[in-house]
């Protein structure tokens, strides 16, 4: 009989649950004054004008010394190694410093790797990553649809020798998100046997989710777009306000506000934000085909 692919990584998590159990390098933080709401995945590698460190992850061992050397403006609450080896730094009840505007209410975690989309995540670091993500979602009632990507919740850029380009990537397109949520969700190894007449009413926790999640992408893909029409109306009008009147235009260039690259600069986000929308949908519709031959086997 053939094993899942999900079987192989359920048993991968439960063998190495034991090692997940965190080395504390503790790091103290603001007390939390908001419940937690969220948990934002990291690369620790990522862009950078700098060829040198540019979509460089570096080795636990220096992730954790950079956190160390740097604690009093960047944090993390935990770093997990290539090897599944798991460091808990700032405590859960803690404020770290990880990702824009969003500190108060989430817990960030840190996987080494380059960040580039390239660099593939290894299974013992993944099953770790489930480890502690099942842990987190546990004390803190969450559930996997409050697991963000740091590339969702910061969108802003950075210029390299004239180029805008997004600022946080991470985790990255390598990122293996379905085997990741079906790897949380599942709470024992064992593959649990259901009877064909049974599956029309035994509870799909997974699938709910799913659609929910669903739900949610096509919500937000939606909002977007109507973000893009009004970016994009908004821009049409200025290049014809500048196009009437260029004394203006001028005047506006000489004091720095170039009103359309700001735009065209939202409207790039935009579209960025549109493709991650549109490849996590792409990722759930291909759980749930996954699923569905699973359960017809």
């Amino acid at each position: 009989m053939r094993i899942p692919p999900y079987a192989l990584f359920l048993l991968m998590t439960a063998a190495i649950q034991a090692e997940a159990a965190p080395c504390e390098v503790p790091v103290s933080g603001p007390p939390r004054a908001e419940p937690v709401r969220q948990v934002v995945i990291h690369a620790t590698g990522g862009p950078d004008c700098d060829p040198a460190r540019r979509f460089r992850g570096g080795t636990l061992d220096g992730i954790v010394a950079h956190f160390l050397r740097h604690q009093g403006t960047i944090s993390i609450h935990y770093v997990i190694g290539r090897d599944g080896s798991v460091v808990s730094m700032v405590p859960e009840s803690r404020v770290a410093h990880h990702v824009r505007g969003r500190n108060a209410d989430s817990i960030g975690i840190e996987l080494v790797n380059d960040g580039d989309g390239l660099d593939p995540f290894p299974d013992a670091q993944i099953a770790a990553l489930a480890s502690v993500l099942r842990g987190i979602l546990d004390r803190h009632g969450l559930r996997f649809s409050s697991v963000k990507s740091h590339a969702e919740l910061d969108t802003s850029s950075l210029t390299c020798e004239g180029q805008r380009i997004k600022r946080k990537q991470d985790p990255g397109a390598a990122f293996p998100w379905s085997p990741l949520q079906r790897a949380v969700e599942s709470r024992t190894v064992e593959v649990p046997t259901v009877r064909k007449e049974e599956r029309a009413t035994a509870p799909d926790e997974a699938a709910s989710q799913r659609n929910q999640r669903q739900e949610e992408l096509r919500e937000r893909l939606r909002q977007n777009a109507l973000d893009q029409e009004d970016a994009r109306t908004a821009l049409r009008l200025s290049r014809q306000q500048r196009a009437r009147d260029p004394e203006a235009a001028a005047l506006a260039m000489r004091q720095g506000a170039d009103q359309i690259g700001s735009m065209e600069e939202a409207i790039s986000q935009l579209e960025q934000r549109e493709k991650e929308l549109r490849a996590e949908l792409k990722a759930i519709g291909q759980a749930r085909e996954r699923a569905t031959v699973d359960d017809s086997r």
